[in-house]
């Protein structure tokens, strides 16, 4: 993804054994890139690559053109898109949200339209 040659600021939420290869993809194709996980070691190789670390689902979305997450489930989907430091509450407005796993319907409408 490239806008007028340059590079695009995404968020990528859920960077374990499916994730990080993609925000390393991402990362190497010259974008900007905040990661967030559960667990801060998963993310490591990627913020010595360069990638920024965020505290929190909502604070990696700030900012971004494009926020991806990896879950595992319907569960952290939710906790994700929805909790009290969600995405939701941060995604800028015409920013996209890519979610890159296999959610229940309610949930990604829930999450989308309240």
């Amino acid at each position: 993804m490239r806008t007028n040659g340059r590079s695009v600021k995404i968020a990528f939420i859920g960077v374990g054994n499916i994730g990080r290869p993609l925000a390393e993809h991402l990362r190497a194709a010259g974008h900007d890139v905040v990661v967030y996980d559960l667990r801060r070691e998963a993310a490591a190789s990627l913020v010595s690559a360069g990638a920024v670390w965020a505290e929190s689902p909502g604070e990696a979305a700030t900012g971004c053109a494009l926020v991806a997450t990896c879950l595992p489930g319907p569960v952290e989907m939710e906790r994700v898109t929805l909790g009290p430091d969600g995405i939701l509450g941060s995604i800028a407005p015409g920013a996209v949200y890519h979610a890159l796993c296999n959610v229940l319907a309610d949930v990604l409408h829930q999450s989308y339209f309240g």
